[in-house]
């Protein structure tokens, strides 16, 4: 998942599986600083351009990769869940 400054304001959020993606704006501009300072805050991206996200969500914690870079001269964050893993499967990372 990848979130980045969108022109029209607010932040655009795309979803990638393999080749495939979708994306649209789903950040109004009144919150995009508040979340953008959020993943930057929480992740630990301070001092560099790869951090974790500890997030707990029903009961579970997750650590989200999360890595900054540039797009078109603003701030972006690529943001990589865990894989889910089915009973038996190994799971590959990238």
């Amino acid at each position: 998942m990848t979130i980045e400054f969108a022109k029209e304001g607010g932040l655009e959020v795309f979803f990638v599986f393999g080749n495939t993606g979708i994306g649209d704006i789903i950040v109004e501009q009144s919150l995009e600083a508040e979340v953008m300072t959020l993943i930057y805050e929480q992740s630990g991206l301070e001092d560099k351009s790869y951090g974790v996200l500890h997030w707990k969500c029903h009961g579970k914690s997750l650590e989200i990769n999360v890595e900054e870079y540039e797009s078109f001269g603003e701030t972006a964050n690529k943001l990589k869940f865990p894989n889910k893993k089915s009973k038996g499967q190994r799971v590959n990372s990238e």
